[in-house]
């Protein structure tokens, strides 16, 4: 092989990407979910946990004084 055609098999393998079929990624998915299933019934626990509220910061109701000054 000369240089030109190691050039050309290098740039097209480089464009090749393994991509796993949807079946298996699917089937995958299924069994992570039937693994915490069973995982929270040996463990005990009987509902899926609950995403916890995210707390809102305010400031509060601004005081309005008219004897402060900054």
């Amino acid at each position: 092989m000369n240089e030109k055609q190691i050039e050309a098999a290098l740039s097209g393998l480089s464009q090749q990407r393994p991509r796993a079929p949807t079946a298996s990624i699917d089937d995958m998915v299924r069994t992570v979910v039937l693994l915490q299933k069973v995982r929270r019934q040996r463990m005990g626990i009987t509902a899926d946990p609950k995403p916890q509220p995210k707390k809102q910061l305010s400031a509060g109701t601004p005081v309005k004084d008219k004897n402060k000054t900054l």
